[in-house]
């Protein structure tokens, strides 16, 4: 005869109270965190826990929901997109702007928002390659550095059939090379050939061989 099995009469550890007393010291971290403003160095001193615990209550708060960080503003749709872009083409700087406005006035926000990245990448020994257009051009009109920089500009776009985009080009290395104190250089050759032989020709051209590289 099979003996039925008996009912186990072990209770289990788990005192609700003591979750209860682990939400409110949970909300407790994330209020001092993010209400008053204290650091997580000061909230440990205070409730006499690692900095480490203090990390991991806010963390928590955050997934549960407890914590809802908000940034009121017209622009997070771009910063949204901006994230996106960054994180499916595996970009360092993204800027993306979508004004009302169109036309010459939209060439320079997209100029101002140019020259801030670049401001921000300038470093020693960096190379810079500039292409041309109306917005690159106006971009030598927000560019202000902090502070002078070795570095170099090339031109990318080589020599073109209009003369006004050849002095464009120039001038907006030129001015950016002055403005950083860096250096400008200049393929001297056609933006445009007719054959791939006479691209591959002036490739191993010294001149144009000394930029690129």
């Amino acid at each position: 005869m099979t003996p039925l099995p008996l009912k186990s009469t072990q209770k289990s550890n788990t005192n609700p109270s003591d979750e209860i007393d682990k939400s409110e010291f949970m909300i407790r971290t994330a209020w001092l965190y993010y209400i008053e403003n204290m650091t997580q160095e000061e909230i440990a001193k205070g409730m006499g826990i690692s900095r480490i615990k203090v990390d991991r209550l806010i963390k928590e708060a955050r997934e549960k929901g407890i914590i809802e960080i908000k940034v009121q503003s017209p622009i997070t749709k771009n910063l949204k997109l901006e994230a996106g872009l960054r994180s499916i083409y595996h970009l360092t700087n993204v800027a993306v702007t979508l004004p009302e406005e169109e036309g010459d006035l939209l060439n320079k926000v997209l100029a101002w928002n140019a020259a801030q990245i670049l401001e921000q990448r300038l470093r020693p020994g960096i190379k810079i390659g500039v292409g041309i257009g109306r917005t690159t051009y106006q971009l030598t009109n927000f560019f202000t550095p902090r502070k002078l920089t070795d570095c170099t500009f090339i031109s990318l776009a080589g020599g073109l059939n209009s003369r006004a985009n050849i002095e464009d080009s120039y001038e907006t290395i030129l001015k950016l090379s002055r403005l950083s104190g860096g250096i400008a250089k200049y393929i001297y050759a056609p933006f445009l050939v007719s054959s791939s032989e006479i691209r591959e020709a002036m490739l191993q051209d010294k001149a144009v061989k000394s930029v690129i590289e």
